[in-house]
Order: structure tokens, then sequence, then C-alpha cells
């Protein structure tokens, strides 16, 4: 990295002389863009890196990794000691994971102008569109992977338009990536704080030539990803079902390495710089940001911010592929963070496992000890001089065997005996339940089991409280993925709004669409803006009037409806109003989310009703008509 400040040159959609659509030259040289877009990239990134790197809880994810995999003993241990694992660490981190997301948050798209029916059918539809996504995409599935991440450390959830979704009439997803893909850089208190971030992971060059036609081939591969493992092959003198049955280590040090081949699907680094980018329009005259044809070209006149929606870079193998303007019209990071355990003087959250390694070694170290204990007792030492055995005795001595006899010579000084039997402290086995009782305390998930174990069980109102309690850092955990949900909430409504079609919102929404798709040219825009310019016109583009309509609706949460434990609850509560009479069914079934078609089951509730009632009239009329006579009943006779 340099020692002066480097800056971007912008790149515009139409050159601002010519009006023609262009790349930059490739071959201007020291100073020209190309050049000076490298440098910059190449020095982000290593401050980026450089700074995520000084984080203690990045430079622990693989040890973090590693005691989840099970490797918890260090390899320079001696044979003859017991190196056992009682892998609790796994069965918290699975079961942490499951209680964060068990989820089916209670959330909706509400329009802030509520007294207008447009609006407030807009709001539904665009509410109907995204529940629909949630579950065509598996969205929960991805969610998981981000909560897997987020206990380890810091997680990311990237959400983008993917036009090979739905059969090829593309989709929104939420891509999941951890500390070693996603680098803010110069981040604040929160994400959205940062100057950049930059996505970092390894592509095959298929699909960089697929996403970017144009610039693609010019990528080359690079060697560091492109190359396949060869492994390590079977000696010629030993068999095939003993180098079958050692340990991938052991193979590499017993087996002759075979030579790495190249990989039939070559790769290179690929890498998504997300910038605010404050430079303006210094030319004098309107110019065309992004590439023509866009949703996302627009007009900037002179003196106005060239990328007011954050700036997109993209290169690979140290080729630009993109340089233009967020191709998102909500003009943020299109990145939610997740930090389970956010702390104030850092912005990389706390892992959960960090309290959890110390107290594994623990538990390993005290399992590790009664076992070589327990080899002690049951193979006792045995002492006693070298002259009263023969030396082949001693070397076939196995006290181990049931009915083991051994001679030894009378004229010692000395008898052979046994060495003292080791005994186990009761303390530590103390310390074992201790420690195992605190990890499950640390990791937020620990149940009643010890209000259960009292002799006098706690009335249903106590045991309540004291779940709660217990729970209360797993609710903890639950608000910060709320907020993490929340972004991409306020994300999609921009997104829906932009790429889905008329068609596509009627379908998922079932109902009538009140805003259409526009198609519109770069040509229009930059007409449109240069005649604002002139005559300070207030005529607004039609991508303009979608952008404008996309303000007027915000993605709400309700707090504390996110985790299960905390549904099962509102629920109760809901039903338990109804049966009192203080709200009606209508509201009950909005409040409990269910999904349920309210004016459906009002409609088969009144045509049960109906049925019922022409059953008992038929019933009625059908029944003989009695008379009283001689202390018992019988029929009426007809006149």
């Amino acid at each position: 990295m340099g020692s002066f400040s480097l800056e971007l040159p912008p790149r515009y959609g139409v050159h601002p002389k010519t009006g023609d659509a262009y790349w930059p030259d490739e071959n201007n040289g020291f100073g020209g863009y190309t050049f000076l877009t490298r440098q910059w990239c190449e020095a982000a990134a290593e401050e980026a890196h450089t700074d995520n790197e000084a984080s203690e809880e990045y430079q622990k994810i693989q040890t973090y990794i590693d005691y989840l995999c099970g490797k918890q003993w260090s390899g320079r241990r001696p044979t003859y000691k017991s190196n056992p694992i009682d892998n609790r660490m796994i069965g918290l981190f699975w079961e942490l994971v499951s209680h964060l997301t068990d989820i089916r948050p209670v959330a909706s798209v509400k329009p802030i102008v509520s007294d207008e029916k447009d609006y407030v059918e807009c709001g539904n539809m665009l509410d109907n569109s995204m529940r629909s996504w949630w579950l065509e995409t598996d969205a929960d599935q991805s969610l998981a992977m981000i909560v897997a991440n987020g206990i380890l450390s810091t997680a990311y959830g990237k959400l983008q338009w993917n036009p090979d979704r739905s059969n090829g009439m593309g989709n929104f997803e939420i891509v999941p990536y951890g500390m070693n893909n996603v680098f803010p850089l110069k981040p604040g208190l929160f994400l959205r704080d940062s100057q950049a971030i930059i996505l970092e992971e390894v592509r095959a060059l298929g699909d960089i030539k697929k996403k970017h036609p144009i610039r693609g081939p010019l990528v080359q591969p690079d060697q560091q990803y492109s190359k396949a493992s060869g492994g390590s092959r079977r000696p010629p003198t030993m068999p095939s079902r003993y180098f079958e049955a050692l340990s991938p280590q052991m193979r590499q040090i017993i087996g002759t390495s075979v030579r790495p081949t190249q990989s039939v699907y070559p790769a290179a680094l690929y890498r998504e710089f997300w910038i605010k980018d404050r430079q303006v329009n210094n030319s004098g005259r309107v110019v065309i940001m992004g590439d023509i044809g866009t949703p996302w070209c627009y007009a900037v006149k002179p003196g106005q911010p060239l990328y007011p929606r954050l700036r997109l870079i993209v290169t690979a193998g140290g080729v630009i592929l993109h340089d233009g303007p967020s191709p998102y019209w909500h003009g943020e990071f299109p990145f939610a963070d997740l930090r389970l355990n956010m702390v104030p003087w850092q912005y990389p959250g706390i892992s959960e496992l960090k309290s959890w390694v110390p107290l594994q070694d623990i538990i390993n170290n005290i399992l590790a000890g009664v076992l070589d204990m327990t080899k002690k007792i049951v193979n006792p030492i045995f002492m006693g001089p070298k002259n009263a055995f023969p030396d082949s005795l001693w070397s076939a001595l196995d006290w181990g065997m049931p009915g083991a006899k051994a001679g030894y010579n009378q004229n010692i000084a000395n008898k052979p005996e046994f060495g003292p039997t080791p005994q186990i402290p009761p303390a530590l086995l103390q310390l074992f339940g201790l420690t195992a009782k605190e990890m499950d305390r640390s990791s937020g998930i620990a149940a009643v089991s010890e209000a259960i174990h009292k002799k006098q069980v706690p009335a249903g109102d106590a045991m309540t409280q004291v779940q709660r309690a217990q729970q209360s850092p797993i609710r903890l955990k639950g608000r910060q993925i709320e907020i993490m949900l929340r972004q991409f909430g306020r994300q999609s409504v921009y997104n829906i709004i932009e790429f889905y079609s008329q068609n596509r919102i009627m379908y998922l929404s079932g109902q009538a669409a009140k805003f259409k798709q526009v198609k519109y040219n770069a040509g229009d825009v930059r007409q449109l803006a240069e005649k604002n310019v002139e005559s300070d016109s207030d005529a607004v583009s039609p991508m303009d009037k979608l952008k404008e309509l996309a303000k007027h609706f915000v993605f709400l949460i309700q707090p504390g409806s996110l985790l299960d434990l905390n549904r099962v609850e509102r629920s109760a509560l809901i039903v338990r109003l109804r049966l009192m009479k203080d709200i009606d069914r209508r509201s009950m079934y909005n409040e409990l989310d269910l999904g349920l078609d309210v004016d459906a089951i009002d409609a088969g509730l009144q045509k049960e009703m109906q049925e019922q009632q022409g059953a008992m009239q038929g019933a009625r009329s059908k029944m003989p008509q009695m008379a009283h006579g001689q202390g018992r009943s019988v029929p009426r006779q007809p006149r």
C-alpha cells in the first residue's frame, strides 16, 4: 500500500463528449483509469484485510471450527496419555442454532399514508409478494447458515438478484457469508457506517464469463485456486487394506505424494467493491451513469453527486469486470450483519465459543486424568529388585492376565510388590459436573432442570418466570436477528418494485397490480435530464415515480415475535383474550398471523350455520305430531 492517498476516477455509461457507450481505454498507461482503479482496489482490499486480521475473533475462527469438528487435543501429546473428547460444544452449537432458527417472524409491509386506498392495496400486494418469496427461495435455510456463522463471531448475508433463479425468471436470494468473505472498510458501530464493503470469494471462470460476457473472457485462471489436490499414493510394499485404515495425516506421512493436477474448473479470485463515492459531476454538462438499458441508469446534472446510491466495482484476476452505480434503488449496502454478542468497543461480535473452549478443555482433561488413573488401577505398577526374576520373565510379566503366576528369588533383600493404587478424588467428578453445567449456562439454552430437581416444584407462574429468566440471552440474540431481517425487508420493498414484473406481482399477491413496470432507456433519461437543466422543468421520469412510490412503504417486524418461545406466549395471550370476548375473531386471526383468509372463513362459517339450521328445520318438520291420552302419547289422527 502506498503512502499517498489514491483517488478513483469516475466511469460513465455514456461518453460525456460523444454521447456513445464506451469503456475507458485499456492502454492509457500510468495515471489512466485502468491503472488508478486497480491500484485503489488493491489498496482498499489490503487495508480491509489488515483491519480484519487484527481482530482476535478472526484469528481464532479456525480454532473454533477445529473444536466443533472434534480436533481438541494437540498433536504433541504423548502416546501413552489418554486423549478422550466429550464434544459438548457441537451439541450446544446445534441446539443454539435450532433455537435461533425456529422462527416465523410476524412481519408486514405497511404504507406510511394509511388513509389512501391505493397505498393500502399496494402495501398488501407487497406484503403477499414478500411472503411468497420467503417460501419459494427457502430463505430460512440461508438464515440458518448465517446464524451458524454468527455463533463463530460475525456473520453476513447478502440480498442479491439472481437472474437464474425461478426457472430463469430471476429472483432474490439471501447468500450467507462469514468473516473470511466480507470485509468492511472503516466500519463504525454499525455496518451501514462503513465507507466500503468488499466481498471476496473464489469463483469458477465459467461463472465469471456467464455473469460478465463482455469482459469475463479477459480473466485468466489463478493457479492458487485452479489446482486439484493429488493426495497420497499407497506405497507398493504396503497392503491396501492397511493403507485405507490409516488417518489422512498418516497417509500424508507414509504415502507417496502425488503431484497436484490442473483443475477441470479453473477459478480466480472474485471481488465486489461497494463504495461510498462522493464525487460530483464537474464536466459542466449532463452525464449518463450506468449501463445503457438497465433500470439503474440515470442522468446527473452538473454539480450533482455521480453515485448517490453507492458505486460498485467488480474485479477478477486483476481485470475490472464492471464499474458503475449500484444496481439497487434502495441505495444501501446489500449486506446485513449478524452479531449475536455485540459490544461497543469493537465492530466484530464476540464469539459464543470463546467461553466454551476453556470449559471444553477442562472436561477433556478431567476425562483424560480419570482414564489414566483407571489404567493404573487395572494395570498397577509392579516394583521389585532386578534380580528377583530372570530377564526373560521380566519382559513376559503381564499382571492383567487372569491367574498369572511368577516365582521370584527368595535370596533378595526386598520382596517384589505392587505399587500404591491411585484414588480418584471426589472433587474431580464434582468439578466435571460444575464445568458441564457452566457450559450449558453460558450457552444461554439451559432449561429449568434446576427448579425441577428441587424437592418442591414451583407453581406454574413461578416456573414461567424462571424459564423467562434463563431464556433472556436467547431473547437478546433473537432481537439481533430481528435487526438483520428488518434490513433485508426494507431493501426488499424497493427490490420488488424495481425487478418484478406486473404479471409476477399479480400472481404472487393474488390481487390486481396498482403499479406497473415501466420500460425506458438511457436516451430518454438523458433527454429528460437535459430538459430539466435548461428549463428547470418539474417533469419526473417513470423510473423516479417508481422509486418515489417505494418510499411510501415501511417493513415492520413485531418486537418479540421472532422466536418460537416468544410466539407461543403471545399466541396463548391472544387466544385468552378471545375467550374473554375482549377481541373479535378477525383481530385474533390477524394477530396470530396464520396466513388464513378471514373472509373465506367467515363465509364458510355462515354457510355451515345455514346448513345446520336447514337440517334442524327439516328434522323438525318430519317429526310426527303427538297427542296425550290415557297416560301415554299416541299419534294424532289426520282429519
